[in-house]
């Protein structure tokens, strides 16, 4: 139970500004070929976006 909380603790713990660069630059060269998975078109563009904003700015408090 201990390694499942820590496992939790490690994945809930805000990226720190440099590694979120870091995970930025990465993602920047991936793009995935065909259509679009069901899933995607479940939440619209924006609210990712503005989910995504929201993961920059808490890491950035960091």
């Amino acid at each position: 139970m201990r390694a499942f909380r820590e496992d939790e603790s490690r994945r809930n713990a805000p990226l720190t500004a440099e590694n979120a660069t870091r995970v930025r630059e990465a993602m920047r060269g991936i793009s995935f070929a065909g259509t679009p998975p069901h899933w995607a078109e479940l939440i619209a563009e924006n609210n990712w976006m503005d989910r995504l904003h929201g993961v920059g700015q808490s890491s950035s408090r960091s």
